[in-house]
């Protein structure tokens, strides 16, 4: 099992929510993302991603690499 740690910032959620809806079942089902939240200061209660790692088989991350290369890039 291989793991990956993101951090973008305010983006992380959002990021995770790329990269999940970029693989398929069989994919989701070999991968477990654990998230770290904190508080955010300017919402009343709801914690904010601060950084995500995602546990996956070798085979699920190349791909998974792909979706964060391509988000970053639609980023720019």
């Amino acid at each position: 099992m291989s793991a990956i740690r993101i951090e973008a910032g305010e983006r992380t959620e959002e990021l995770v929510q790329f990269v999940t809806a970029g693989l398929d079942d069989e994919m989701l089902d070999q991968i477990e993302i654990h998230r770290d939240l904190g508080r955010s200061e300017g919402l009343a209660s709801e914690p904010v991603t601060t950084t995500v790692t995602i546990v996956l088989g070798t085979t699920v991350t190349v791909a998974v690499l792909r979706l964060i290369e391509r988000w970053i890039e639609k980023q720019r």
